[in-house]
């Protein structure tokens, strides 16, 4: 059995970095995207040009559906569903929507995805679930884009400039509300069953993590326009000050990414402890006198290590990795969680990325070795 040295341990945490490609990336690529493929087309049609997908095949070797099978739209949207004076009351901003009927008979379910903080078209390509079961259920998709995020932004604001300084628009981002996303997704709604003659059909909301928890708000704000709603991964009862125990301890999701981690999850039988005691090797070595010295030649930051705290990023940074990893955990490549930090979609995760890391982290921990 071979074994893993305290400086190999350290050196291969960086492969997590590289097989979580948003983290490898430049942040100012991230935060300044280059233009969008539609960022001026103001009007519907199919997206036939529109490369942020590359799509992983299905089970049956087919491709998997996404943004090339849909159209899309913009809507004049209102900026302030809720005014107390008239000053904002005719304001509006171009909101971006994405349509999908190749299943649908007008008689079948609408399946509305609650965007969230993100590029929408990240979860178009990403739901799967809604994809699948349009077929049987013939059903139509309607995925909305959050406001302020993707090309739906307000104002015209510079919301991917990394100088942008947002103190200055505060009163230009204070219609940056839970409540106001969900009037946008009620007008949409009705604005498509009108335009669809399609009134009567139900309408199911869905919605992951931040869009899950806007997906059961919108059933509860909403009734008369949502039937049923799937939140997947929210964490409503978060906000619940008297009844700490619904949400859990914030150690159960750590459990779960270390779960991914473990020969149970797939993994190599020693990733998880071999990244704990990495981390432990980490502070050790930055505890050194020339600790940070050598930290420095091996992660290459932008600015030399000159702290313990910058330490502390940097096991965050890493943290964050695998946290990322375990949230796109699919046993396909996938550019979730991926492009819409690099803008780049040649970038995937591999398949079980978790597992792909562990592969990396294998094998006995020599503690003896204080290299």
């Amino acid at each position: 059995q071979k074994m893993v040295s305290r400086m190999g341990i350290i050196t291969s945490l960086i492969f997590l970095l590289c097989s979580h490609a948003s983290f490898a990336h430049s942040i100012h690529k991230q935060l300044n995207p280059p233009p969008h493929p539609l960022s001026f087309h103001k009007g519907i049609g199919p997206l036939t040009s529109l490369k942020t997908y590359i799509p992983h095949p299905t089970s049956n070797g087919t491709p998997r559906p996404g943004v090339q099978n849909c159209s899309f739209f913009w809507y004049n949207q209102t900026i302030n569903h809720f005014p107390s004076s008239s000053s904002t009351a005719e304001t509006t901003f171009q909101q971006r929507y994405f349509v999908n009927t190749d299943h649908w008979d007008k008689k079948g379910p609408i399946l509305l995805y609650a965007g969230n903080e993100a590029n929408v078209e990240v979860y178009i390509n990403a739901t799967g679930f809604m994809w699948e079961n349009a077929p049987s259920l013939h059903a139509a998709l309607l995925f909305i884009e959050h406001r302020y995020y993707g090309q739906s932004i307000p104002f015209d604001l510079p919301l991917n400039d990394p100088n942008y300084d947002f103190r200055k628009d505060e009163d230009k981002l204070q219609f940056l509300t839970v409540e106001q996303a969900l009037a946008d997704y009620a007008s949409i709604l009705t604005h498509f069953k009108q335009d669809c003659n399609a009134e009567d059909c139900p309408v199911i909301v869905l919605g992951g993590s931040y869009g899950g928890m806007l997906a059961a708000w919108f059933r509860l704000t909403y009734p008369h326009l949502v039937d049923g709603a799937i939140a997947a991964s929210a964490p409503l009862f978060a906000f619940l000050e008297d009844v700490p125990s619904a949400f859990g301890h914030g150690e159960s999701y750590w459990q779960i990414v270390t779960s991914d981690a473990s020969e149970k999850g797939g993994s190599a039988p020693e990733c998880s402890s071999n990244v704990r005691e990495a981390f432990q090797a980490l502070f050790h070595l930055a505890d050194q006198s020339q600790g940070l010295e050598t930290l420095t030649n091996i992660f290459h930051p932008c600015q030399p290590f000159q702290s313990m705290q910058d330490v502390h990023k940097l096991s965050l940074y890493h943290l964050n990795a695998w946290d990322s990893m375990a949230m796109g955990n699919y046993p396909y490549p996938s550019n979730y969680l991926i492009y819409q930090q690099t803008n780049d979609v040649s970038i995937q995760l591999p398949a079980f990325p978790v597992r792909a890391a562990c592969n990396h982290m294998s094998g006995a921990f020599n503690h003896n070795d204080t290299a």
